[in-house]
């Protein structure tokens, strides 16, 4: 989780700072959302606190406190102490975990959809023939007559990835894994002679592997079109105050992009001049819009609903806060 970054991710930074109100960023918070609401809660406990909230997606807490009582300095501390605290408490979780036997298991899209696709139609067509065939077919005889039927020999040719899975785990971890109860039935059934009972549950098996692959497939393809910037080009702020029409691609760090009513924001920066209602939902969740003006955050791939702004961009193309969470969703699918 945390690897070998635990430097840059303890690096605290006010990100945003009004009287009574503050935003302290921290990188160690996009890994923390089990102990967010254990973070606020302690975190209004300090004297002169009085609300605290954690953004994971966007790694900062928002921090409404007296300014009769603390300094923007004094916040950033209990800030730093806190999240500290519970980022040491995960790290010794992680180590703990490392050192855990797990259980090791074939990933579900070893292979594309369109094989997983084949596999059930060879299954299905052998198992359809040999169904038809029951009552012309006579029992094979013999331990190698019953290897040498036709559904047989296919549960024995589509079974290789899952018996070489089961074997795998026994032999790296010690451990069985699905594969290796699904092996075990295979052969079973096959010694026994009930060819197509292995092949039921290879067929079982693999269905059940492409509708899962499929659903995951959609899921990926839903979230990346609803996180999606969207518009393949954006308005750059020249130095005369003119706006050039620019590919999205050529928006670098430190540009300024105008953004109008109606436009998605192509990338996470600050406002410098302008106001305007922005609907934040695909990415922080937030399920009324909110009005953004000058000093305030932004992010890409959020909506100007009304206004126009003028949005110095500190974060662009998979830097995002949106790009990262369409690539934290692809790598959880794949680990």
């Amino acid at each position: 989780m945390f690897g070998n970054k635990s430097k840059s991710l303890l690096e605290y930074e006010i990100r945003h700072a009004l009287p009574g109100r503050v935003r302290v960023g921290c990188e160690s918070l996009r890994y923390l959302s089990e102990h967010a609401s254990a973070i606020e809660r302690e975190l209004v406990e300090a004297h002169g606190v009085e609300h605290a909230k954690v953004s994971v997606t966007t790694a900062n807490v928002l921090i409404r406190y007296r300014d009769a009582f603390l300094t923007t300095d004094d916040v950033r501390d209990i800030a730093e102490r806190v999240i500290g605290e519970y980022t040491l408490v995960a790290l010794k979780n992680q180590r703990a975990q490392a050192h855990k036997p797990t259980v090791m298991e074939r990933r579900l899209q070893e292979e594309p959809i369109s094989e997983m696709a084949n596999r059930v139609s060879v299954t299905s067509a052998t198992l359809l023939f040999s169904w038809f065939r029951r009552h012309v077919t006579k029992p094979p005889r013999g331990f190698a007559g019953r290897l040498m039927s036709m559904p047989a020999l296919t549960a024995m040719y589509l079974s290789r990835p899952i018996v070489q899975s089961g074997v795998e785990s026994l032999k790296t971890n010690r451990r069985p894994n699905a594969d290796t109860l699904s092996a075990t039935a295979i052969l079973s059934s096959l010694l026994a002679g009930r060819d197509i009972s292995a092949l039921t549950i290879i067929w079982l098996a693999d269905l059940a592997e492409l509708l899962t692959a499929y659903t995951m497939d959609r899921t990926r393809r839903a979230i990346r079109d609803m996180l999606n910037v969207g518009d393949e080009f954006a308005w750059l702020l020249q130095e005369d105050g003119t706006e050039r029409r620019v590919a999205l691609a050529e928006v670098a760090e430190d540009d300024t992009v105008v953004v109008h009513t109606g436009e998605k924001i192509c990338a996470d920066g600050v406002v410098e001049a302008g106001q305007a209602v922005v609907d934040q939902s695909s990415v922080t969740g937030e399920f009324m819009p909110v009005t953004r003006s000058d000093g305030q955050e932004v992010f890409a791939g959020t909506v100007v609903k009304s206004g126009t702004l003028q949005v110095r961009a500190h974060r662009v193309g998979d830097d995002t806060a949106v790009a990262r969470i369409v690539h934290g969703v692809f790598d959880h699918v794949h680990d």
